[in-house]
């Protein structure tokens, strides 16, 4: 859900006499279905009183589920009906506290945004190290027939080094 300032949503919809509190239904409609949501289109508010009613309904059964209940649908419902634009402002409060992602998902046994998959969804592991710390892929030893013959070695023409340390690898970079 997008974040919005409720004070702005409130006096936007104030100023407006509730006209931006329709455009703000709508909008925040589209959002709740984009997260597995089934509130029907606003075109439905052309039904003389029953209509809003009823799309006020579904509307706020999809605020209770988006928001884990935070905000029961019966209070999402009466905020829309009695309250105007003082209701919107409390329900997008409710929305700014949710974290975006697939609620209907979760409920219906698929693994939500952020969970780990399910046990037959773990993508295989590689022989690549995911850091320069991480070993080196074991390989087998070289048998005598596979082994390359062996050549005569020259001295070479500096002396070896007396650091008896191996050079360290670079730190990896830590993003955050």
């Amino acid at each position: 859900m997008k974040k919005r300032s409720p004070l702005a949503v409130f006096l936007f919809g104030f100023i407006t006499l509730g006209f931006y509190s329709w455009y703000w239904e709508v909008k925040t409609k589209g959002e709740m279905n984009k997260q597995g949501q089934h509130i029907p289109t606003a075109w439905i508010w052309l039904i003389p009183f029953i209509g809003y009613l009823w799309w006020a309904w579904k509307y706020s059964e999809g605020a209770g589920n988006v928001t884990k209940d935070q905000a029961p649908a019966i209070l999402v419902f009466l905020l829309m009906i009695f309250t105007g634009p003082i209701g919107d402002a409390i329900i997008q409060h409710y929305f700014n506290t949710v974290e975006g992602g697939p609620v209907i998902a979760a409920a219906q046994g698929a693994p939500a945004a952020g969970t780990a998959p399910a046990t037959s969804e773990v993508p295989a592991a590689t022989d690549t190290p995911s850091t320069p710390e991480a070993p080196a892929p074991a390989t087998e030893a070289p048998t005598p027939e596979t082994a390359a013959p062996a050549t005569e070695t020259t001295p070479s023409p500096t002396p070896p080094s007396t650091d008896s340390q191996a050079p360290t690898p670079p730190a990896p970079i830590v993003q955050g």
